[in-house]
């Protein structure tokens, strides 16, 4: 995620001194959304340590096959 955010801003910086502004801006846009959700995903990793992934293991098989099936299988309308 740090990654594309660094391409997207050296895209920015390029565009910008090219003179296109309009690319420019929305590399600029996209680098700090993608930042900003780096930074939330690192602090949320660092903070729990693992546990949520700890606890999603906790969910039995069928559980997960059902919530599976919930998200894929789409609703009928009545």
């Amino acid at each position: 995620m740090f990654r594309w955010a660094i391409i997207f801003a050296v895209i920015a910086l390029i565009a910008s001194l090219l003179g296109f502004g309009g690319v420019a801006g929305l590399s600029k846009d996209f680098a700090i959304i993608l930042l900003v959700i780096a930074v939330i995903l690192a602090i949320v990793g660092f903070l729990s340590r693992g546990k949520v992934y700890s606890t999603l293991r906790l969910i039995t098989k069928k559980r997960r096959i059902q919530i599976l099936l919930f998200l894929y299988v789409p609703l009928k309308n009545n």
